[in-house]
């Protein structure tokens, strides 16, 4: 099996200051942005238009959103933000200021590590906030061998992943939505650029290279923009099965497609689902610096979030290439062949991950507004929840719930995004829940429904009661439920009417305990106004 950590045969200092990281050149950055849309043979003509780079690239350290600047130029500057190295001179990190971005010092994404260090400590905080966030581990300041990076907290900086995260949060998706298109875009191609980055063995495996003194890293040093052009010409893509294999979150090559994603997070979003597995297959493949003997073995298991060591089986490489796990391949008389033999396996993975990319962000801002109220008589609207959008059945978006699973009345629930108003109702209501379909359907199950009362919290009431299993709609069959207003109200709430009830959580369980699973995972939820409203 392959090892664990990074392997540091020597690391030479030169004038003081460590080897750092700028990942691909910045042209083969933005290539790989071009090209990767073609990959993907459903994009939108209007992704397509944001890939022509026509504004002028901003200087390192002022790298920002510029009117015009679209994906390919996003995916050029991420390499030039304000960072401690180039911009100020030390090796200090931003968090409170230039709204906490670093540039390339936060390029790095170790995905074995889910919340410690590899020396047992726990992984501090995005920006250095208390916020719980998973998988934080970036580049390491090592201080046994290296001069300080001087991270702000901890010995590591932000992780790759975590910053891709803030992106999408709070730029990427937002800004779409608000109408500021360009600008959503334009963040589109800086996390880009991140994914990209995870398709390098030395981004996934904490190992520090250029652009600081030392040497490149030899892969990167490799690869440029007519190589990656190479792997979506006429003559490869007729030899290679690529077009059309962008990745699918929902189902990725050699992972089950009902990997059990809460083993690795709690919670996982789909872009997490992406980064992932784009990291953990680059992650196979070893790698070396140019000069000094600092290089890295590949790995192909991953842990859990209880400290298990997984292999994954069958191999995320199996029928695509055999990636070798040791340097010594790069130190030898075959280095060029090796690394071509990397470039051929990486490039395209990089490239079906920038599309996947590219699909996961269209399925996202079209995805349905999220409802706040019951519709006319006789209609049937899907709900949002907490946790996520679901969508409707069969569109492939699964939400999982936030609970624990030995306290399942109580804490394995899905509630709606906002309280729901029982005012529209006429004679009844009809519930849908689609679980995941991964999970077979069951007769033995109930619907536990959460109901509040506007300004009596004292009134907060569950609704326990048979579900039944439901149409199929788009492939997907659920559970239904359809009630008369009478059985909505208890007695201890006297004086609750429409007007001040509102229903806020929907859960599924087995009445039997142990015959049928919990259901954890939902495709869609869906409130219907009147008895027995079906699509």
């Amino acid at each position: 099996m392959k090892k664990i950590l990074e392997i540091l045969f020597l690391v030479i200092i030169i004038s003081g200051f460590p080897a750092l990281a700028c990942a691909y050149g910045i042209n083969a950055h933005k290539q790989i942005v071009v090209e990767s849309a073609k990959i993907w043979q459903e994009i939108p003509q209007e992704i397509l238009e944001r890939l022509g780079g026509e504004n002028r690239i901003d200087w390192r350290c002022s790298a920002d959103y510029d009117l015009g600047d679209d994906i390919y130029i996003g995916s050029a500057e991420e390499d030039n933000v304000n960072n401690g190295v180039f911009c100020r001179g030390t090796f200090s990190e931003h968090t409170e200021s230039n709204e906490g971005l670093n540039g390339f010092l936060e390029h790095f994404w170790d995905p074995d590590f889910p919340s410690m260090t590899p020396l047992g400590f726990e992984q501090r905080g995005y920006n250095c906030n208390d916020d719980g966030k998973l998988y934080n581990l970036g580049l390491l300041d090592r201080i046994d061998f290296l001069p300080s990076l001087e991270p702000e907290c901890g010995d590591h900086f932000d992780s790759n992943y975590n910053l891709a995260q803030d992106y999408w949060e709070n730029k990427v998706i937002p800004y779409y939505r608000q109408g500021r298109k360009d600008e959503a875009y334009y963040w589109l191609g800086r996390v880009a650029h991140l994914i990209s980055d995870l398709g390098v063995p030395a981004h996934v495996q904490l190992r520090a290279h250029d652009p600081i003194i030392a040497s490149k890293d030899l892969y990167e040093d490799f690869v440029d923009a007519s190589l990656v052009r190479r792997y979506t010409s006429r003559n490869y893509t007729r030899r290679n099965p690529i077009l059309g294999h962008e990745y699918q979150f929902e189902c990725l090559p050699n992972l089950p497609c009902d990997f059990d994603w809460k083993s690795v997070h709690p919670n996982p979003t789909n872009l997490f689902k992406l980064f992932w597995y784009t990291a953990q297959k680059t992650q196979y493949w070893a790698g070396a610096n140019k000069r000094e003997n600092l290089a890295s073995y590949g790995n192909d298991f991953y842990s859990t979030l209880d400290g298990n060591i997984e292999i994954f089986t069958p191999n995320l490489w199996n029928g695509e290439a055999f990636p070798f796990e040791s340097p010594l391949q790069l130190t030898n008389r075959r280095r060029n062949r090796n690394l071509q033999e990397m470039a051929d396996a990486l490039i395209p993975h990089t490239l079906k991950a920038v599309a996947g990319l590219y699909r996961l962000f269209w399925m996202e801002v079209n995805a349905p507004e999220c409802p706040n109220e019951f519709g006319p008589p006789g209609s049937l609207v899907y709900m949002c929840l907490v946790e996520g959008n679901p969508g409707i059945p069969g569109d492939g978006v699964i939400v999982d719930s936030v609970g624990d699973l030995n306290d399942v009345v109580d804490e394995i629930r899905f509630s709606l995004s906002q309280p729901i108003s029982l005012r529209p109702l006429t004679n009844g209501i009809t519930i849908l829940a689609f679980p995941d379909s991964a999970l077979p359907l069951k007769n033995d199950m109930q619907f536990f429904l959460e109901f509040s009362v506007a300004n009596r919290p004292e009134c907060g009431w569950g609704l326990q009661t048979q579900a039944t299993i439901g149409p199929e709609i788009n492939g997907v069959q659920g559970y239904s439920l359809s009630l008369s207003l009478g059985y909505l109200f208890p007695s201890f709430c006297g004086g609750a009417g429409l007007d001040s009830v509102y229903i806020t959580n929907v859960e599924l369980f087995p009445l039997s305990e142990g015959r049928v699973p919990i259901v954890t995972r939902l495709d869609a939820v869906a409130l219907g106004n009147g008895l027995w409203v079906l699509p």
